[in-house]
């Protein structure tokens, strides 16, 4: 992640490409929203990100008062604390009080925290491009055309480098298995078969 100087500490930057596969990771039945099931469950699986979400949030992590208690009861107060926390988060997200997060909402977050690396011209943006692209593979998996595809590899050679393009075809080959002999011959050749979802 790229950082912004504020004169006080730095504020971590993710491009919406990052975002759009946290969302991706996140949204386990792949139906392009997040109920709270998945919400937590991921973020309990993901100390970093719930770390950068709740510090994002205005309202700053608060210290248990009691020192004389022990310490299994003192961390019990802060998982239970955390996790209203969250919850309160995702009820400021879900702007349509629909009782899911949609993308756009998601995405809202970071742009509203400060954490969303943006770009002046983000229509021809090779990242915003690729993200339209993920989250598409995400939500409509059989509707993923032969161009799309070629068109993620195309912009994942030129634009991202090591494991992040790693990353993006890993999670590219999960969603659409079938296109791994044909299409990335080298994640087949290296071991990497992903299970198809049941």
């Amino acid at each position: 992640p790229k950082s912004q100087d504020t004169g006080e500490e730095k504020i971590p930057k993710f491009d919406v490409l990052t975002i759009r596969q946290w969302f991706n990771m996140m949204d386990a039945d792949g139906n392009g929203h997040l109920d709270k099931q998945e919400w937590l469950e991921f973020l309990r699986h993901n100390p970093r990100l719930k770390t950068l979400i709740l510090r994002g949030h205005a309202e700053p992590a608060q210290k248990p008062k009691s020192q004389d208690t022990g310490e299994a009861f003192r961390q019990g107060q802060e998982d239970a604390r955390e996790i209203r926390r969250l919850m309160k988060i995702w009820r400021e997200l879900d702007v349509d009080n629909s009782g899911t997060l949609e993308w756009e909402e998601f995405v809202e977050f970071f742009r509203q925290a400060g954490n969303l690396l943006e770009y002046r011209e983000n229509s021809s943006n090779p990242k915003q491009r690729m993200a339209e692209l993920v989250g598409n593979l995400n939500q409509n998996q059989a509707g993923v055309t032969e161009q799309d595809m070629d068109e993620l590899e195309r912009l994942a050679a030129k634009h991202l480098s090591g494991q992040r393009r790693r990353s993006l075809e890993m999670d590219a080959c999960a969603k659409v298995p079938d296109v791994i002999p044909e299409r990335m011959p080298r994640r087949a050749s290296a071991g990497f078969v992903p299970q198809a979802k049941a």
